[in-house]
């Protein structure tokens, strides 16, 4: 073989072997290429928030008491609702529908604790206490109609027996208005009365003069 020869053979290899790259991808990338695409970011939206609970009820079996206020048990004590510094003897309920208005955040009056069943007390949360019936009063305290009111004994219980208009002192204390312008000085009002079985009552100072 003569050297032309072979110089020809390795032209042919060379050339072949630049084509064999060409086919495999091989090379420069050419010039204006488009960039590659951008990653893509999954866009996470916030689940909303979930609605404010309605108010549940201050505790279940709101009996609206024979004194005109609701009534409940509050860790075997009873209570009065709608005023955390008493009871509301002025009245806030007909019905134990009534009572549905107060929830977890109301107000409410703490008393003593409910006496075992059966057991005589004159107290106004016999409801509160499950009671099945009310027990008949045996002795009267404020608790009955709340102090500073006018009461008038039932016949035959007015410590002073002289079925006089007594106002209600504190605890089972009462006390006799002796004339009209004394009761009218100390309550305008003194004249609606409540009758109140006052066994158990023990007379104050008569009133006097305001």
């Amino acid at each position: 073989m003569n050297i032309g020869v072979i110089i020809l053979l390795i032209v042919v290899a060379a050339a072949a072997l630049m084509i064999s790259k060409k086919k495999a991808g091989g090379g420069p990338a050419p010039t204006g290429a488009a960039p590659p695409p951008a990653p893509v970011v999954a866009q996470v939206t916030a689940p909303a928030p979930a609605p404010a609970p309605s108010p549940t009820p201050a505790t279940t079996g709101l009996k609206c008491g024979d004194k005109g206020f609701c009534v409940g048990n509050v860790g075997g004590r009873m209570a009065c609702y709608g005023n955390a510094a008493g009871c509301l003897w002025q009245g806030d309920c007909s019905s134990d529908a009534d009572c549905t208005k107060y929830t977890a955040g109301s107000p409410y009056y703490l008393d003593t604790a409910c006496p075992p069943v059966g057991v005589p007390y004159g107290r106004w949360g016999w409801e509160a206490c499950a009671q099945p019936t009310p027990v008949a009063p045996n002795i009267f305290s404020d608790d009955l109609v709340g102090r500073n009111a006018a009461v008038l004994c039932t016949q035959g219980t007015d410590p002073l027996k002289n079925g006089g208009v007594y106002r209600v002192i504190t605890g089972n204390s009462i006390a006799w208005y002796p004339s009209v312008p004394i009761a009218q000085s100390w309550d305008p009002n003194w004249q609606t009365t409540t009758q109140v079985d006052c066994t158990g009552a023990t007379a104050a100072p008569t009133m006097q003069q305001r």
